[in-house]
């Protein structure tokens, strides 16, 4: 069984993309630098603001992921959604290795009833979005079948969505020695689904079905193929959400309904064995709406520029 959770390519950095379309994921980091020295200035004493890397135990989470939200939407860093090819996104972020301090976040928003794939590592963030009709059932309420949940989610996760070639990525691109999703870099893989709601619950369980969430058995599915594909040290954690207002999940100014991933780091001198050399430390965390669901420190020698 999956881990679950409660209510809740090295050679360049950026956007990765099947086609010519690249963007830097540090477009915002100075907006943000700002932001979070304001916020740290005045929500923060001086003994407990930290130097360097990501901000601990937030006083007010809620301005906290509002700030987060806004520079995702400055740095147009939302996974954007498309419904053809059966309705599966897939985006690959990486992080800048050559700024000497760098700061951003990346996020997947809409999610009222939808469920999103993230794998973040300590060098970039894979994101998926998965619609929910037709993906996991149809219309008047009949369930998926494997064939084609299989077809139109894990294939697409793997390969990448055909009808969006120019931005989907495959999470089988990323897996190579050192690249973003490899051993080295320590993914760690995270599926965020609807609860079953009452209503629901009431329905199905006329059915025999009584689960906690929603699509449990393709979910469950899901995790189960990737944890036999992706090199990551732990087991998916499957984390499951209430449905909010749809409205509230789509804007950019808030985390209702948003999973963010928040990355900061520095290049630095890092001790290996008897020798300092050049390296990065950092870390990252994910955040569903605003709640801290994991936070990973790191730190590895730098890539060298070929």
């Amino acid at each position: 069984m999956p881990e679950t959770c409660g209510a809740v390519c090295m050679s360049r950095s950026g956007l990765l993309s099947g086609g010519n379309d690249t963007e830097m994921v540090n477009n915002s980091i100075n907006s943000f630098r700002s932001i979070n020295k304001n916020f740290a200035v005045e929500t923060f004493p001086k003994n407990q603001q930290r130097k360097r890397y990501l901000m601990q135990d937030p006083p007010n989470p809620e301005i906290y992921v509002s700030l987060l939200a806004r520079l995702t939407t400055e740095g147009g860093h939302w996974l954007q959604t498309i419904r053809s090819g059966g309705g599966t996104s897939t985006r690959a972020f990486q992080y800048d290795l050559q700024r000497p301090h760098y700061q951003s976040s990346v996020g997947v928003k809409g999610l009222y009833g939808c469920t999103a794939v993230v794998i973040a590592s300590n060098a970039g963030v894979f994101a998926s979005y998965i619609w929910e009709i037709p993906i996991f059932r149809f219309r008047d309420g009949r369930p998926q079948t494997y064939e084609y949940f299989d077809a139109n989610v894990f294939d697409v996760l793997a390969d990448g969505n055909p009808t969006d070639a120019a931005r989907s990525v495959g999470f089988r691109t990323l897996l190579g020695q050192g690249a973003m999703l490899s051993d080295q870099m320590r993914p760690v893989i995270f599926i965020i689904t609807p609860y079953t709601t009452d209503r629901e619950r009431r329905v199905l369980e006329r059915l025999g079905i009584a689960t906690r969430f929603r699509y449990q058995g393709l979910v469950n599915r899901l995790a189960a193929q990737l944890r036999a594909n992706i090199p990551s040290r732990k087991a998916p954690q499957i984390l499951g959400y209430e449905r909010p207002v749809t409205e509230q999940t789509l804007d950019g100014e808030s985390g209702v309904g948003k999973a963010i991933v928040e990355v900061d780091q520095a290049l630095v001198e890092i001790r290996q064995g008897r020798r300092r050399i050049p390296g990065i430390k950092g870390s990252w965390r994910l955040w569903y709406e605003e709640q801290i669901i994991f936070e990973q420190h790191y730190s590895y020698p730098r890539p060298m520029p070929d």
